[in-house]
């Protein structure tokens, strides 16, 4: 058995190191430790406290203190990290760059990283044309998602470049994101809910796109005005269409949250630095620095472009959706609304992609709001490796300045994958249970004030209604201390009627196979037993 030497970093990593670039980690790690083969490690974390795979390698691998040599085991072992590679690229200059290219140009590795060095940094190396070697794909497509490919004669490749230059967080292939799309859920969704009224349907998705709005709100613990979630409602509805996203929409997005009286600087890109931050024990704890002021224009723009470059392709809508909208709230760029606007773009990008159904929507802020936790670790992936790597000064008034300088990279290339793997969870949460659970309640709430108004036709409906709703809050019982005496026109038969027809009701929509919300479960969880037993 080989004793194992000491370890070292090989790849990314010893790129970074060597070269002290400043740049978001990668989420692969290589180490030689002298081992017979390959093997992984999740989780494991660098000496800066992020968190990555490590990959340790058998001494085969070791490589010569030359970029070039780490650079091409890190494209053909470690995958893509375009920010490290753009960081690279500019320390180690055209003129290396194009020694190396010269040197191997028909070579696979040397002809991914030409282009990205055109591609990333916009300027060409001083290296002739290819005019021989078969094309090869850019980006892996078997590792990431990968867009529509466009071959480029240039370097005798394919660029199917998922991103534009500005933009282009990379989304490793997930059996999380395969498994959910690949389920169709939409679809059975619909299929399901044709077994609905129209009228239940109808108002099920009126209460749906209600709470979606009250809960994108609550997310930020505010509770919205009236005219203020009727305005957001009317934005979902409005969410989709073919038309690119702008400065423009994403204003009308936020006059729909934020009344401009109630802003600094009024609607659209704030001029001074945004943050994400809490008080705990009287002292200011800052999770995320948004990009800095001057950066946002063109980061954005940068956002919309990718919208256009994906749009249509096959990089699955989820993954879509997770890199525009979570990019988005990563940048910051408003002064206000932020959080709200980039739910919202969840749905605008599912909506554009043709994934959601029209008139349909995937209460997903809802199903956030039960699982915040899981949320804030989501935003965590960027957010803790973004601050180890930003240093700023906070004043008095709570005015934060950003010391370190070039820092608009640091958000325009990521690692999505755990974003869209949680954006999955939370679609296939939503599809398979708000949705359909919401249809069946509101049909056999009417079941029951069918079943009631047919024995006892001259109670009024709001009287009705209000009976009904204070039995599902009451576990089933109708508790007249609540009512406030409005139930005064109610006899004791028909309260323990309409207690019966409740339980009644619960029980026939369980048994034809319906699924409801688990609220009604918990209050009416006694069904016709607890009646039975007095």
């Amino acid at each position: 058995m080989k004793r194992p030497i000491h370890s070292s970093t090989v790849g990314y990593q010893w790129l970074v190191d060597r070269y002290q670039l400043h740049c978001l980690p990668h989420d692969r790690v290589s180490m030689i430790a002298g081992v017979n083969a390959p093997r992984t490690t999740p989780d494991f974390q660098t000496r800066t406290g992020d968190t990555a795979v490590l990959q340790t390698l058998p001494r085969t691998y070791a490589r010569k203190d030359r970029f070039e040599d780490h650079l091409e085991l890190a494209l053909k072992h470690e995958g893509l990290s375009p920010g490290i590679l753009k960081a690279l690229f500019k320390e180690v200059g055209p003129k290396a760059m194009a020694e190396y290219v010269r040197s191997t140009p028909t070579g696979r590795y040397a002809r991914r990283a030409w282009f990205f060095y055109e591609w990333l940094l916009g300027q060409q190396l001083d290296v002739p044309d290819l005019r021989m070697g078969t094309a090869v794909e850019v980006v892996d497509s078997k590792d990431y998602y990968t867009a529509r490919s466009l071959p480029t004669a240039r370097y005798r490749v394919i660029d199917n470049v998922a991103g534009v230059p500005g933009f282009c967080p990379m989304f490793r292939r997930s059996g999380v994101v395969d498994a959910v799309m690949a389920k169709e859920l939409p679809k059975k969704l619909m299929a399901d809910l044709s077994r609905h009224s129209p009228e239940a349907l109808k108002r099920a998705l009126n209460y749906l796109y209600a709470k979606e709005s009250r809960t994108s709100f609550l997310i930020e613990r505010e509770v919205p005005a009236a005219d203020k979630a009727a305005k957001f409602i009317k934005l979902l509805r409005e969410a989709g269409g073919d038309a690119p996203l702008t400065e423009d929409a994403v204003i009308n997005i936020q006059a729909a949250i934020i009344d401009e009286k109630a802003l600094d600087y009024g609607y659209g890109w704030r001029p001074v630095q945004g943050y994400v931050g809490e008080k705990k024990l009287s002292r200011l704890v800052v999770h995320l620095a948004g990009a800095k002021p001057g950066d946002v224009p063109a980061l954005m723009q940068d956002i919309f472009a990718y919208t256009e470059r994906v749009h249509g392709s096959e990089v699955p809508a989820i993954v879509q959706a997770a890199a525009v909208a979570f990019g988005f709230v990563f940048i910051h760029p408003l002064e206000d609304g932020n959080g709200r606007a980039h739910r919202y773009l969840i749905h605008h990008v599912l909506e554009r992609e043709n994934y959601t159904p029209k008139d349909i929507i995937f209460p997903l802020s809802a199903a956030i709001l039960k699982d915040q936790s899981s949320y804030d670790a989501c935003l965590e992936t960027f957010s803790k490796p973004l601050m180890r790597r930003i240093d700023y000064t906070m004043n008095d008034k709570g005015k934060m300045s950003i010391k370190t300088e070039h820092t608009a990279d640091l958000y325009r290339y990521f690692d999505g994958t755990p974003i869209a793997d949680f954006l999955a969870s939370m679609v296939e949460l939503t599809a398979k249970e708000e949705v359909v659970q919401e249809v069946a309640f509101i049909e056999m709430y009417d079941r029951v004030k069918e079943d009631v108004k047919a024995k006892f036709s001259k109670i009024s409906d709001k009287t009705l209604d209000l009976a009904i709703k204070l039995c599902h809050q009451g576990c089933g019982r109708i508790s007249q201390r609540k009512s406030d005496g409005a139930l005064a026109e109610l006899s004791e038969p028909e309260i323990s009627y309409i207690e019966q027809a409740y339980a009644n009701h619960v029980d026939a929509a369980l048994a034809a196979g319906d699924t409801l919300p688990p609220r009604v479960l918990t209050n009416a969880g006694f069904l016709n037993n607890s009646l039975a037993n007095g």
